[in-house]
């Protein structure tokens, strides 16, 4: 079996990170209705953080 999935959208990661960074949603919870590992999710967040602070992510 393959474990890889297609990729998310840009503009619904960012969606489901503004969740979290803006509206206070869990984690968990955006994962079990996204679907993605909690890594993922984290690495969305720190992405949309950089990005807010001006620096780019890598």
């Amino acid at each position: 079996m393959n474990s890889s999935r297609e990729p998310v959208d840009p503009e619904i990661r960012l969606e489901a990170a503004k969740l979290i960074v803006d509206q206070g949603y869990k984690i968990k919870a955006v994962c079990e209705t996204m679907g993605v590992s909690k890594s993922t999710l984290e690495e969305w967040v720190r992405q949309l953080q950089l990005e807010r602070k001006g620096e780019t992510p890598k």
